[in-house]
């Protein structure tokens, strides 16, 4: 019996070399016996590895439960698992102890520690703390901005407005939309249920019915109406008015008006603006900066956006800055 094992072992050995098939049709005892009894070079997968995944690399061995190495073009880099799942035991002892890895994904055990962060899973984590704000948006729609990237910054918005705590007694918001004319959205607490405040948010048009961008006329209605007591503004609350803009006011004869407005807009008391500066895309870059730097409380309260995708990692500067005691 011993001879014929050892024979066994060297035509096994022959055969896994050259096709790898033979291990597949032993029986389940013997198939467990020969691959303890054998050592054969490892075969390279397609990517040129010996095993897809690993709980280790040559150049660092350490990982936690989280993560484990994943060959790509013939060499292994760093991967995450899925949301919430850890590598299986099975999978880290195999490294530890015989330094190899496996073909199947190891990641196969809920852990509530390798759950991503709001960070990681690119959803910011807006700081909510109950400050009790009015917030104002006016939005620009005008023609200058491309389709695709008013639906982004629609996206952003109702990302934002999910995240606030709109309720009596916490935040208050309202806003409008501008082109060449002034489109309404809500005004502060004209909706006592939140979830008909975001919705009114979520359906509001991006295509203007005219082009222009009206600047001038945007601060003036957010002034006079939108952040008037009789329009809902608390007067023992802070106000905060966010303008998101790609441009300057055109036409462009007038805007001394808008900057008129401005001076109007930061006599308010308990007041404070910003300005999300939006890139033009027809125009190739940032325009308007002068006229964001007069519309906003201070020059820091203006966030000039080199891509649309930017967005969301403003808003938690913004609304702890809004947040905060006057």
């Amino acid at each position: 019996m011993c001879c014929f094992l050892v024979d066994l072992l060297a035509i096994i050995a022959v055969f896994s070399l050259t096709n790898g098939s033979l291990l597949d049709i032993l029986p389940k005892g013997l198939k467990a016996k020969v691959e303890k009894n054998i050592r054969l070079p490892p075969v390279l997968v397609d990517d040129g590895c010996p095993s897809r995944f690993t709980h280790g690399s040559p150049h660092n061995n350490l990982l936690d439960d989280c993560h484990y190495y994943s060959c790509k073009q013939g060499n292994y880099t760093r991967e995450r698992c899925p949301d919430g799942l850890r590598v299986d035991n099975r999978f880290k002892n195999i490294w530890t102890k015989r330094n190899k890895g496996q073909m199947s994904q190891p990641c196969t055990v809920y852990s509530q520690r390798c759950k991503l962060t709001l960070e990681e899973k690119g959803v910011w984590d807006l700081n909510t703390e109950i400050c009790g704000i009015d917030v104002i948006w006016t939005i620009d729609i005008s023609c200058s901005i491309e389709l695709g990237d008013k639906l982004k910054v629609k996206s952003f918005i109702r990302g934002v407005m999910r995240k606030l705590p709109i309720r009596p007694g916490f935040m208050q918001v309202g806003g409008l939309t501008f082109s060449r004319d002034i489109a309404h959205i809500g005004y502060l607490g004209q909706y006592k249920n939140p979830t008909i405040t975001r919705q009114k948010f979520k359906n509001y048009t991006v295509v203007p019915e005219s082009c222009g961008t009206a600047t001038y006329d945007a601060l003036e209605t957010a002034r006079t109406i939108y952040l008037s007591t009789d329009k809902g503004r608390r007067e023992d609350k802070k106000a905060v008015l966010l303008m998101v803009t790609d441009g300057f006011t055109h036409p462009a004869s007038r805007q001394n008006e808008t900057f008129h407005q401005a001076e109007l807009l930061h006599k308010i008391p308990g007041l404070e603006t910003f300005v999300i500066g939006l890139p033009n895309i027809k125009r190739e870059g940032l325009e308007g900066t002068e006229e964001w730097v007069a519309i906003a409380s201070k020059p820091e309260n203006v966030f000039y956006l080199k891509t649309f995708d930017e967005l969301k990692d403003i808003m938690n500067t913004i609304i702890r800055k809004s947040c905060e005691t006057l």
